[in-house]
């Protein structure tokens, strides 16, 4: 039987997230505010995903790239490096994180002012990071080491709409090698597989 692939609420996945105050990390944000008037929050994310995550990591990073503690230890302990991937990496098969985030219409809707809108897509892009790093801060085996492309490091994907949803989702994308303390490769299995939300957790339409 055919199962239809669900998408994960980045709200439901991040529960362990920090709330930070709109103002730690906002100025990508409140930078905006005199052209934000009339944009839709995907107009939003798309001007404002690259300065935001880099004004999350500062804020939460600890003096590391990454907001969890298992990732902020291993770059400690060397066990991160950042490489020039090419189609292969010294044998290894290149794998990529993708991490959906979701919002509806009636999102948008309900958050119909300046500041609510800034205040939505602030605690949006703070919740995909964390969700992003949290996903792949459980897949390091013990003494494990990772490699992450210079490159393709917390992109933002293209938008794309739910089917029969008044729902939309984008992606944040790594490309990544984990490897256990031996130097093997562990297979990631896809994001998708390792959360399943029910329907209503997109909120569809009323």
């Amino acid at each position: 039987m055919h199962t239809r692939r669900k998408f994960i609420s980045i709200l439901a996945v991040a529960a362990a997230a920090l709330t930070l105050p709109l103002d730690a990390f906002a100025s990508p944000f409140v930078d905006l505010k005199k052209r934000v008037h009339g944009l839709s929050l995907q107009q939003i994310f798309a001007v404002s995903w690259e300065p935001a995550k880099h004004e999350i990591i500062n804020y939460h990073g600890r003096g590391t790239q990454w907001t969890w503690p298992t990732l902020q230890q291993m770059e400690r302990e060397g066990r991160i490096e950042f490489v020039d991937f090419g189609a292969t990496y010294q044998g290894y098969e290149i794998e990529q994180v993708c991490i959906p985030v979701t919002w509806t219409i009636n999102d948008e809707e309900r958050n119909s002012t300046e500041s609510q809108r800034i205040a939505l897509a602030a605690s949006m892009c703070e919740n995909a990071v964390f969700s992003h790093d949290y996903y792949l801060g459980g897949k390091i085996p013990d003494g494990g080491r990772l490699l992450v492309s210079k490159t393709y490091f917390r992109d933002k994907g293209e938008t794309i709409r739910i089917p029969n949803k008044h729902a939309y989702y984008f992606t944040v994308i790594t490309a990544v090698v984990v490897l256990d303390k031996d130097g093997n490769q562990v297979r990631l299995r896809p994001a998708y597989d390792d959360y399943i939300v029910l329907d209503e957790d997109i909120h569809p339409e009323a």
